[in-house]
């Protein structure tokens, strides 16, 4: 029997035009051979050949009639998109074909052995009629064009053949091929590799950050891995349909247009832009040896690809930018991303199990990218502290070099690091095969007697796993004054550490490099507080106790509901990046938590306060003469101030309107006709939109509705459309946000708009009411609505993304049943439950659970030391 990968829809199935060819080395002798029965695996998207008789033993040539269409719906396999190329006079959109392979679309454009472990050298051949050569079109694949051939048509054009040099050898998923009529900007790296960006012709010049970006990470990357990259070129595709943001297909890296190119980001400042675009060409550029040179076995171990691409970007980001101080937002981002979707009782594994095709993009989560990522991140700061800084790097050639045009699974990682005295593995392959992590728990006397005591067990879920962790820390006097440098402990599965000293306070987790979140005696988080306000932590670890005290809180380990409003109010002496990402998140979980409570008030007050000094430095133009800071003070700045707008920040807010009513007198000018402008830097005219919905009279509110619908699906005010529709979702008023959800389910609203609008209606301090009120009273509408549409198949991942999150905000018991009964009550309660809601709303209905609990036991406290404050 052969197995062999490719789409049922797409192979005739008819055994004498499928045959197999062979030749005989001791005679030279060739023959085919014809399956007795062929038949297809529909599930497994097998094409399956059954003989009655053995094959010889040898190398065998498999003839298989396919046939396939471009497909101008899709955005995987082989399909058309378009995209907007500009001739003398005019824009007009151009045609192109294109391929996302990933994860198992290559046998929908040919049969071949579609599974990462099955490598092959590829040579591609393209065949092109010339009148499209004429029109500019040209090819582009993963290795180099080797040569061009005329091939003259007797009936019609002729044909130009693209012949592409062959491939390493490499997984069927990886191959890539365009056909557009795409111009390139090329430079070179230190070592002579050429990169080009491809993008159209109007938009080329939108590639140089890019282009930048890619020479200098691909030289950072050979340098660090001590490996060359073996292709003689890179292109970096703007690609205008793709179903992910990017896809790393060796040595041709197909990007979305709108991650890839500078242009037409009205709503992100040029250094954000600058950091977005340096930060995936990072990412897909690790990829090159991190899955492309090195490729998991099989895609239960995606982690290796994602976690340490993930991994890789900060660091390549941080050497080309020292400035940024990128690696310390791996605190903010990555890392805490990783622990609030792992702290969950409904995690899972990093390394899950995958048995059949449609089970793959499961797996694709945040656990693969960031918590594998942060496990990596840990595993480097333990080596670094218990062999040496170069270890860690050193080992991780050898593994690229020992595994190189082959597969890897977690064990050969953990291998590469072993030596006699170090078992890597017996350590780090529960963080890896067991859901969750632990929450270190410290206890300790006051006064120093006895020493502080170290124990784990899972934090949030119920589970009793426990871990090997390699604990670091670092040691201060009792008046805050560091003592020595970092140092590592392992605390074991079942182990009490006792850390015997009575004159020192332990900071465990310095540097925030373990992937865990510990547990201190209320005086130790007491005095930290007091030691963060005095400016005794680090950014990243000040960031690390502010994550901790709040996510602890919520969770109902900490004794004292107000210890995380003490870091808070630490912030009035920080403008870092790393530790208001935290603060501001934890703010607005807060905020939602106690919408309902007489607390909310005096919250906002508190914010306002903490808030005023930064805003009033940052204001909405750079007025910094340190030019050094402009860059992380202009990613800072739009958060900043739409925290400020929030929680109703008097300068902020009057400044925001007057700036509202100039573009609400010259909207047409400044997005049509673009003949106008206003003082506000324009890409903080989304924060306009919002103060006019959140601060600003029905009148303004009914302006902002009616230029939305007027700009719905205008493809020249896209951008400014996408504005209006995140202002509105700011409002704050009961009967605002009813009319706008009912005008939702007009004409003209995409699923994802309105799976949008309901996320942000929830989470907004217009509370989650009037949205599940909605919900309720027009389920059937929204049913309707995801159901077919023009074509498209049911989806139901968007609508249960958002219910997850409108039941995660609920704060009242009566609404927590209301969703039990209606989704988790079985069919008798006649209500249509879509595929995969009852886990969304069972996941959101984790965190409402635990909120409500959480105010049960704080409001008071909250309240009480928020009046004392305000």
């Amino acid at each position: 029997m052969v197995l062999i990968h490719a789409s049922p829809e797409h192979v005739w199935l008819v055994n004498e035009r499928i045959s197999l060819s062979t030749t005989l080395s001791d005679n030279n002798r060739s023959f085919h051979v014809l399956p007795d029965v062929v038949s297809c695996d529909a599930d497994n998207e097998y094409c399956i050949l059954s003989f009655k008789r053995a094959l010889i033993h040898g190398i065998w040539k498999a003839h298989i009639p396919f046939n396939s269409t471009l497909n101008a719906n899709a955005s995987t396999g082989f399909y058309l998109s378009e995209t907007i190329e500009t001739n003398q006079t005019s824009l007009h959109p151009a045609v192109l074909a294109s391929t996302h392979f990933f994860p198992t679309s290559a046998r929908t454009a040919f049969p071949c052995l579609d599974e990462p472990n099955l490598k092959s050298p590829f040579q591609l051949n393209i065949d092109l009629s010339n009148v499209l050569i004429d029109a500019g079109y040209s090819c582009a694949s993963n290795a180099p064009l080797a040569s061009l051939t005329r091939m003259p048509v007797e009936s019609g054009p002729d044909l130009t053949r693209f012949i592409f040099q062959q491939t390493p050898r490499m997984s069927t998923y990886l191959l890539a091929y365009i056909i557009s009529p795409f111009v390139q900007m090329q430079g070179q790296t230190r070592t002579g590799v050429t990169v080009s960006v491809l993008a159209p012709k109007s938009r080329a010049s939108s590639g140089t950050i890019a282009l930048s970006y890619g020479i200098t990470h691909l030289d950072f990357y050979q340098e660090t891995y001590g490996i060359a990259y073996p292709l003689s070129k890179l292109d970096l595709v703007a690609v205008p349909k793709i179903s992910v943001g990017a896809m790393e297909n060796w040595g041709c890296i197909f990007f979305q247009e709108s991650t890839l190119l500078s242009d037409r980001h009205e709503d992100r400042s040029d250094a954000e832009t600058a950091q977005a675009i340096a930060s995936i060409t990072a990412h897909e550029l690790a990829h090159q040896w991190f899955g492309d040179l090195v490729t998991m076995r099989w895609w239960s171990d995606v982690w290796l690809n994602e976690g340490f691409a993930t991994f890789m970007t900060y660091k390549a980001v941080d050497k080309a930018e020292r400035t940024w101080k990128y690696s310390e937002l791996f605190v903010s981002d990555t890392l805490e991303r990783a622990l609030e979707l792992d702290g969950l009782e409904r995690t899972h594994p990093v390394a899950a199990t995958v048995n059949k095709s449609s089970e793959i993009n499961s797996v694709f989560d945040a656990l693969a990218y960031d918590k594998g990522a942060s496990v990596i991140r840990m595993l480097e700061g333990w080596l670094d502290d218990v062999v040496s800084k170069a270890y860690f790097m050193n080992q991780i050639a050898a593994y690229l070099n020992t595994n190189a045009y082959s597969n890897a699974d977690t064990l050969d990682l953990w291998a590469a690091f072993d030596r006699p005295s170090l078992n890597v593995s017996s350590v780090m392959d529960d963080w890896i095969r067991q859901p969750g992590f632990p929450v270190i728990v410290v206890k300790a006397d006051e006064f120093g007697v006895g020493g502080f005591h170290v124990t784990q067990r899972r934090y949030g879920g119920t589970g009793n796993e426990t871990w090997t962790v390699p604990l670091r820390m670092h040691l201060y006097g009792r008046s805050g004054v560091r003592v020595g440098g970092a140092w590592s402990r392992i605390l074991g599965k079942n182990d009490l550490l006792e850390l015997e000293d009575d004159t020192h306070i332990f900071l465990l987790n310095a540097g925030r490099t373990g992937f865990y979140r510990v547990l201190y005696p209320d005086w130790v988080w007491n005095l930290f507080a007091d030691w963060a306000s005095q400016g005794v932590f680090s950014d990243v670890d000040f960031a690390g106790l502010l994550s901790d005290s709040f996510a602890l809180s919520f969770f109902g380990y900490l004794n004292q509901g107000q210890i995380p409003l003490l870091f808070v109010k630490a912030l009035v002496h920080s403008q870092s990046p790393v530790v208001w990402k935290v603060a501001l998140k934890k703010l607005n979980q807060l905020s939602r938590i106690v919408i309902l409570d007489s607390s909310f008030g005096l919250l906002e007050t508190f914010q306002r306060n903490v808030l005023d000094g930064f805003v009033a430095d940052l204001s909405w133009t750079e007025q910094s003469q340190d030019k050094s800071l402009h860059h992380i003070r202009a990613t800072l700045r739009a958060s900043i101030l739409r925290q400020a707008l929030v929680v109703n920040h008097a300068p902020t807010v009057n400044q925001a309107l007057d700036y509202f009513q100039t573009l609400k007198a010259s909207w047409r000018e400044t997005y049509l006709n673009q003949s106008a402008r206003i003082a506000c830097p324009k890409h903080l005219e989304g924060l306009v939109w919002d103060a006019g919905v959140m601060h600003g009279t029905d009148a303004d509110f009914d302006f902002v509705l009616q230029t939305f619908t007027e700009t719905l699906g205008n493809t020249t005010t896209t951008k400014l459309n996408r504005l209006l529709l995140r202002s509105l979702g700011m409002t704050h008023r009961g009967n605002q946000a009813a009319r706008l959800l009912a005008h939702s389910l007009e004409a003209g609203w995409s699923r994802g708009d309105v799976a949008s609008l309901l996320k942000q209606l929830a989470a907004g301090s217009g509370g989650y009411i009037s949205v599940w009120k909605f919900i309720k009273a027009h389920w059937k509408d929204l049913i309707a609505l995801w159901r077919n549409v023009d074509g498209d198949r049911e989806n139901w991942i968007s609508l249960n993304v958002a219910l997850k999150e409108v039941v995660a905000a609920f704060v009242d018991f009566e609404s927590v049943t209301d969703a039990e009964t209606l989704f988790l009550g079985g069919s008798e309660s006649g209500w249509f439950v879509p595929p995969g809601a009852d886990a969304a709303v069972k996941e959101g209905l984790e965190v409402a659970r635990k909120n409500i609990q959480w105010l049960r036991l704080n409001s008071g406290v909250i309240r009480e030391w928020l009046w004392n404050e305000t």
